[in-house]
């Protein structure tokens, strides 16, 4: 439940800040190729495309030339996605405890993420985790982060509000919507945001960041 009252807003990425991806899209993804008779490439190839949108990987999947269409191994894949987030998904460690500390705090939760609509559901329903957040934003059309994050912010205009991600889209959206930026850069995109002003090496280290600039607005 959203709490209107509240002047506090902590946005999240999901892939690679709250949810370890590779967990479950490398599995599904080498199996589909190996099942489909393709190469499989290096795990540094496929990590690019973790918090992308579908979009930028279905392009990839079309440019292999398989035999089945793209839209169908991509089918594939979500299916496969799906059944090893359920198996074998996991958090980082720290998530937990840092999403029950702010809500302690007060702050208005949401997820702001390339990912689908099943998918993030099914993610955050394994963990018990979908009645921690007020607001969940996945893409419509072709909408991108910032477009996404102007909708949350809007909702809850927050007097201190941030945008925690590990890719330079969710650094780009923060800026563009005045929001604090924290850099994951334990996730995916560690080269896409080491210019962040804020950063930090592990969940937990969040939690120093956002106490630190509270504080600084009670003064």
């Amino acid at each position: 439940m959203s709490d209107m009252s509240s002047n506090k807003l902590a946005v999240f990425d999901m892939d690679g800040t709250l949810y370890r991806s590779e967990t479950s899209f490398m599995p599904a993804v080498k199996s589909l190729l190996k099942e489909n008779g393709l190469a499989v490439p290096e795990d540094e190839f496929l990590f690019r495309f973790i918090g992308e949108p579908d979009s930028v990987f279905i392009r990839w999947l079309k440019m292999l030339n398989a035999e089945k269409p793209a839209h169908i191994l991509y089918r594939e894949f979500q299916g496969a996605e799906l059944g090893a987030v359920e198996r074998d998904g996991q958090l980082y460690e720290g998530v937990i405890p840092l999403l029950g500390w702010l809500k302690e705090q007060d702050f208005n939760l949401a997820v702001c993420s390339n990912a689908t609509e099943i998918y993030l559901n099914t993610v955050l329903e394994k963990f018990n985790l979908l009645t921690m957040f007020s607001a969940l934003r996945v893409p419509k059309g072709s909408e991108n982060k910032t477009m996404m994050l102007r909708e949350i912010k809007n909702k809850f205009s927050p007097g201190i509000g941030f945008m925690i991600g590990d890719r330079s889209h969710d650094m780009t959206a923060a800026n563009e919507n005045y929001l604090v930026f924290i850099g994951a850069l334990y996730g995916f995109g560690r080269k896409e945001i080491e210019g962040a002003e804020y950063s930090v090496e592990k969940p937990m280290q969040i939690r120093a960041l956002i106490e630190d600039f509270t504080q600084a607005e009670d003064i």
